[in-house]
């Protein structure tokens, strides 16, 4: 699903599969969803990979499709059902492209589809229709497992981000004052970085790969490369050197961070109440957005969680109006979501580009919150 910005509990990072499914109404009505995966393997290193669905609707058929960019290699798919580790459909034609699996299931549950590598090596797309929401109405969020240590000496996760870079999900350990990266199937812990400023707040990826961290305390967003490697910090004591403050370049408390694809940078700063966008590849100060929204009645804008949706607009939460705000990429205010008055402590925010959904964390009610990118009330909590 892309990344859940600034979680709002120092509590181990938990793993939720299923996307929120809205229940239309208490009657059985088939829902179907498509999933995209991407990955690579290679039949003389990581021979395969495993990508998982949940099914809670046995009316809809599951269909899955393998293509992959090397001709030359050999790619089966294979899909099992729930606790068992026997294949209940496969593609394993050595001239197929794509290797299609379609399977009626019988129970509801965690289906996992394998990629293999039988010859050669190839990045590939494996796409997947199946039921769910149907039936019972479906859930909210499924539990799947728990990285690092289960309690709350071993992380106190506050921002977390998918690497598509490396497959793997990254972790700012406020607390222990650095960077984890886990295993994304196995929450194995794979590296540590990002120590020796301060307690990160939020992590994100930028289209380069490269990592950045916000350190809320020091008042700088510092960037790292794909290893863990120091880059750079921009505000102050950085390069460029902000001072402490609100506005040209000055930050207080960098909280949330978004990399848009245009190669902006931009950075909520509840204490200023504003978010401010720089030039990733510079540092150098661009604008800030004003998120204002005196104009409308309601009040000074607290912004936090930030992402950006398929078409480049950006999206904010209002920690104190409980609305979303978007924005194009130059920071012209496009509309306001109506407040939704239940949803307390509004955090982290995270877009489902390919659905047009946007997920909403908030904390006094631990609850996380659905939206659709078209606007109006929240389809789920």
């Amino acid at each position: 699903m892309g990344r859940m910005k600034g979680a709002w509990r120092p509590l181990a990072v938990l793993v939720a599969v299923c996307a929120i499914a809205l229940a239309t109404s208490a009657a059985s009505v088939a829902s179907s969803v498509t999933d995209t995966f991407t990955g690579s393997v290679d039949a003389a290193g990581t021979i395969s990979k495993t990508h998982k669905i949940n099914v809670t609707d046995l009316s809809v058929p599951i269909h899955a499709s393998l293509d992959w960019t090397t001709t030359s290699a050999n790619l089966n798919l294979f899909l099992t059902a729930p606790g068992s580790s026997t294949p209940v459909a496969q593609a394993t034609s050595s001239s197929n492209r794509p290797e299609v699996v379609d399977f009626q299931p019988t129970v509801t549950g965690t289906y996992t589809l394998r990629v293999k590598a039988v010859t050669g090596a190839s990045a590939y797309t494996l796409s997947a229709t199946y039921g769910s929401g149907g039936g019972g109405g479906g859930s909210a969020l499924r539990y799947d497992t728990v990285f690092s240590f289960k309690g709350p000496a071993g992380l106190y996760a506050y921002g977390v981000e998918y690497d598509q870079t490396s497959d793997t999900i990254l972790v700012s350990d406020y607390w222990n004052y650095r960077v984890k990266r886990f295993n994304k199937d196995t929450g194995a812990l794979l590296d540590t970085f990002a120590q020796g400023i301060g307690a990160p707040y939020d992590v994100e990826v930028d289209k380069a790969g490269n990592v950045w961290v916000a350190f809320q305390e020091q008042s700088v967003v510092a960037e790292y490369t794909q290893g863990g490697a120091f880059i750079r910090k921009i505000g102050l004591g950085g390069t460029p050197n902000y001072a402490k403050g609100c506005g040209g370049g000055k930050m207080t408390i960098p909280t949330h961070i978004l990399a848009h694809p245009d190669g902006d940078l931009w950075i909520s700063d509840p204490r200023c109440r504003n978010v401010y966008v720089f030039d990733e590849a510079t540092g150098s100060f661009k604008f800030a957005l004003n998120p204002t929204l005196k104009d409308l009645g309601y009040g000074t804008f607290v912004p936090r969680g930030i992402d950006v949706d398929k078409d480049g607009n950006v999206y904010l939460v209002d920690q104190s109006s409980r609305r979303i705000v978007e924005y194009d990429s130059s920071g012209n205010r496009v509309k306001v979501f109506p407040a939704q008055t239940d949803m307390l402590d509004p955090r982290g925010l995270n877009i489902d580009q390919a659905r047009g959904f946007i997920y909403v964390a908030a904390a006094y009610h631990n609850s996380v919150y659905k939206f659709s990118t078209a606007g109006g009330q929240a389809l789920a909590r």
